[in-house]
């Protein structure tokens, strides 16, 4: 499994989360990491606002509030998006050096703007936010967010960004629409042949035990191949010592796992799968064509 010159592993990539390095509004560099996993699905919206005449008294549904670390964080984060679309919003040198800007709601914050001669990118702004972006939009976002807001600990990189398991899979395959790419769409491809398996395949995981269904049905997880160490075949049966990168759990984002021997079976179509100790069946996938990791 020799890699090409331009080739960069899942842990390469990793390491640009992990150890990232960011110039601030103010001009000052540091270093965050991103660590944390967040999962824009776990937001907890307020119930939505009711037009017309005020509802009777004790009528109103009450808000439900975030349940769990996960819950909380994604929550948090999509509050703090919109706190700095409000900020820019309000600022009166967005797009003007002079100040001059017209105030405006966040809902109407162009795809691009300006500060300083640099350009802001909404939809990275967004992503940062959401668990999908890529190492240089949330690098863009902290400098933007560093004008409204104190990050230069490593307390606002936690509570507010973050990835979720297709946010960096997405970013290390090079996907441009990261925000609504769902891990199903890389179950394509699955091994036959390990002679076929490469660095950066995905593992795509369902509920359950092996199943013909598992076509049909909403995937549960993916990660990456990082690193393979050796192959044993023994008929059907091969086990695979490897090691895989990963955003998963309700604390660690992106991470590499330790190098363990994973045993695959091959199901009636002769593709290769593994059970977890968790009860999920993931499935060796070449998956569709690969790009640049984004940002490269």
């Amino acid at each position: 499994m020799a890699l090409g010159p331009d080739y960069m592993t899942p842990e390469m990539y990793m390491g640009f989360y992990r150890k990232m390095i960011v110039t601030l509004a103010d001009g000052s560099v540091v270093q965050v990491d991103i660590r944390k996993y967040l999962n824009h699905g776990k937001v907890v919206l307020p119930p939505p606002r009711k037009v017309g005449l005020p509802p009777p008294k004790g009528s109103e549904d009450p808000p439900r509030k975030p349940k769990g670390i996960l819950e909380e964080r994604a929550t948090a984060a999509n509050s703090e998006l919109w706190l700095i679309l409000e900020k820019v919003g309000a600022d009166r040198y967005r797009d003007s050096p002079g100040g001059k800007a017209k105030k405006i709601y966040p809902l109407q914050v162009p795809l691009t703007f300006r500060f300083s001669g640099e350009v802001y990118n909404l939809s990275q702004v967004k992503r940062s936010y959401m668990g999908k972006g890529s190492s240089i939009d949330i690098a863009r976002t902290l400098r933007l967010a560093s004008r409204y807001r104190e990050i230069t600990t490593e307390g606002y990189c936690d509570k507010f960004l973050g990835l979720d398991c297709t946010g960096f899979v997405c970013n290390y395959w090079g996907v441009s629409d990261t925000a609504n790419t769902d891990h199903k769409s890389f179950d394509r491809n699955r091994r036959k042949d390990l002679d076929k398996l490469k660095i950066g395949d995905a593992l795509v995981y369902y509920s359950g035990a092996q199943s013909p269904n598992h076509k049909s049905v909403r995937s549960v997880h993916i990660a990456v191949v990082n690193e393979v160490q050796s192959v044993t075949k023994s008929g059907s049966t091969a086990t695979i010592s490897m090691n895989i990168v990963e955003s998963a759990g309700n604390d660690e984002g992106v991470h590499k796992s330790e190098t363990k021997e994973f045993v695959f079976k091959k199901n009636a179509d002769g593709e290769h799968y593994y059970h977890t100790s968790s009860g999920r069946t993931g499935y060796l996938c070449g998956g569709p064509p690969k790009n640049r990791p984004n940002g490269f």
